[in-house]
């Protein structure tokens, strides 16, 4: 498609099917788009209060959650902790009643990161090298969980080196990919869920 291969009907077609496809894959495909079609997403940098001028709706922000355009599902579980890498929505819901904390915190997932949330890399004599949360240690074992969601055992007399990181396994710029009005949606949805909120 770069190289104008192409005749104008496949390109056509090839734009379309890319930008209908899931967020990882609509990216490629968006400089095809000419920029007065293309969607007005946050991008990497936004000011919050382009989202929290927004009313939002709950219907849409539960159907964006569900969708593979937000990325909370990856490691956020609505209510099951056991399941859930980081802490539940409904945690969050409860712990970030304000929407301008709950936006900061989401814009900003390093700021504060609870000791139970922290990130460890964890390096074995074998040579891996591991990233996860501490779902539980001994003198013996740690045992992590992993971005991925797998629960490894590790022997402590196989670690090499066991180091707390500075920043949270949450990623930078997860509303990046949405628009103004969908962050607002999904931010409603999510608040909604500490069970005190007006949908």
């Amino acid at each position: 498609m770069h190289a104008g291969r192409l005749d104008p009907r496949e390109f056509a077609v090839a734009v379309a099917a890319g930008t209908a496809a899931p967020s990882d894959v609509r990216g490629l495909f968006e400089t095809f788009v000419p920029e007065s079609r293309r969607r007005a997403t946050l991008g990497p940098t936004f000011d919050p209060q382009t989202v929290l001028a927004r009313t939002g709706n709950f219907e849409r922000g539960k159907l964006i959650f569900f969708s593979d355009g937000a990325r909370c599902r990856n490691c956020h579980e609505l209510d099951d902790r056991a399941k859930s890498l980081g802490p539940t929505l409904r945690e969050i819901a409860k712990k970030y009643p304000d929407p301008a904390e709950m936006m900061r915190h989401v814009t900003q997932p390093s700021l504060k990161v609870d000791d139970a949330f922290a990130a460890y890399t964890a390096v074995t004599d074998d040579g891996r090298v591991l990233q996860g949360l501490i779902a539980e240690q001994s003198d013996r074992e740690v045992v992590l969980k992993t971005l991925e969601r797998q629960v490894i055992r590790l022997p402590r007399s196989n670690l090499e080196e066991l180091r707390r990181g500075d920043k949270s396994l949450m990623p930078d710029r997860v509303l990046s990919d949405l628009t103004a009005q969908e962050a607002a949606d999904l931010m409603v949805y999510i608040r909604s869920l500490a069970g005190n909120s007006n949908p």
